[in-house]
C-alpha cells in the first residue's frame, strides 16, 4: 500500500465521524429546543410527564418559600421579590445566581455594620463572607454549616 491509498483509506475513515460531529453541532440547539416543548416522554414501560411534575415543583416552592407578612415587607423587598419571581420563569438559574448576589451584599451589609472591615481585594465568595460572620459570631455554627 502506498502513502496515496493509505491517505485515501484514512480520510475515508474520518469522514463519517467528521460529518457525525458537524450534525451534532448543527442540530443541537433545534434539539434542545424541541426537547424543552415535551410534557410527555414514554419509552418502553417508563413515562414522564413534565408538566405536571414542573405545576407539582412550583406548588411545593410556593409552599415552602418563607414569607414575611405582608405589612413588614419593605417595597424594595417587594420589588425583589416579584423581579425575582419573573426571572425564575425565564431562567431559574439566573434567579438562582442573583439571588446568591443579594445573600452576599446582605451578608456583606451586615459585617460593614458591625465595624467589620471586608478586603474585597481578591473578591470573597459567600463561604469567605460567612466565615468572617462566623468568627464574629454573627453566626452560628448550624447556620454556617448550611451555608
Amino acid at each position: 500500500m502506498d502513502w496515496l491509498a493509505f491517505t485515501a483509506e484514512i480520510v475515508k475513515a474520518l469522514a463519517w465521524l467528521v460529518c457525525g460531529i458537524v450534525a451534532v453541532i448543527l442540530l443541537c440547539e433545534p434539539l434542545m429546543r424541541s426537547l424543552r416543548e415535551f410534557k410527555r416522554l414514554k419509552w418502553k414501560d417508563v413515562e414522564v410527564e413534565f408538566d405536571k411534575e414542573v405545576q407539582l415543583v412550583k406548588l411545593e416552592a410556593k409552599k415552602s418559600r418563607p414569607s414575611l407578612p405582608e405589612q413588614l415587607r419593605t417595597s424594595e423587598q417587594q420589588d425583589f421579590e416579584t423581579r425575582l419571581l419573573n426571572l425564575v420563569e425565564i431562567s431559574p438559574k439566573a434567579a438562582v445566581l442573583d439571588a446568591w448576589v443579594q445573600v452576599e451584599k446582605e451578608v456583606g451589609a451586615l459585617l460593614k455594620r458591625r465595624d467589620i472591615s471586608l478586603d474585597m481585594t481578591p473578591r470573597l465568595n459567600i463561604i469567605q463572607i460567612a466565615d468572617m460572620a462566623r468568627r464574629h459570631e454573627l453566626l452560628d455554627e448550624a447556620r454556617f454549616v448550611a451555608v
